[in-house]
């Protein structure tokens, strides 16, 4: 059985890959500066930042939605230039927190768990869309 959707924003599908690719196209840009950032300025703060823009960023997203397509393509590519950060300083806080005989297997725990954690929150967001529409 299909998930219905609403359609309150009647964007065809250039628009919404626009959308879409839009937050990459800022997350590739900040993967280098990201890791400079992080040997700066240390993987916990430069992580945290990028976070919490990413944050701020997605809860405007509702707003900025209905102004139109394009500043949700603008706001997604800044939400992009702050995840883009993340990657780069975990690598960073595992280099310095991790001890040398752990950091392998630590890293191949966090790094395999960000991908198993996209998996499981991809079932349980069409399980929710499912049941609250």
């Amino acid at each position: 059985q299909a998930i219905r959707c609403t359609l309150k924003y009647e964007w065809d599908e250039q628009t919404q890959g626009i959308i879409l690719s839009a937050f990459y196209y800022g997350y590739i840009i900040t993967h280098i500066p990201g890791g400079v950032l992080a040997q700066k300025f240390g993987g916990k703060h430069t992580m945290g930042l990028g976070i919490l823009s990413t944050a701020i960023f997605t809860l405007l997203t509702p707003i900025v939605a209905e102004w139109g397509a394009i500043p949700v393509s603008v706001l997604r590519f800044f939400m992009g230039l702050g995840e883009g950060t993340t990657f780069p300083a975990l690598s960073t806080l595992l280099s310095q927190w991790a001890p040398p005989l752990e950091r392998s297997k630590l890293a191949s725990l966090v790094f395999a768990g960000v991908q198993i954690g996209t998996v499981i929150s991809n079932v349980f967001s069409g399980i929710l869309l499912e049941y609250y529409s």
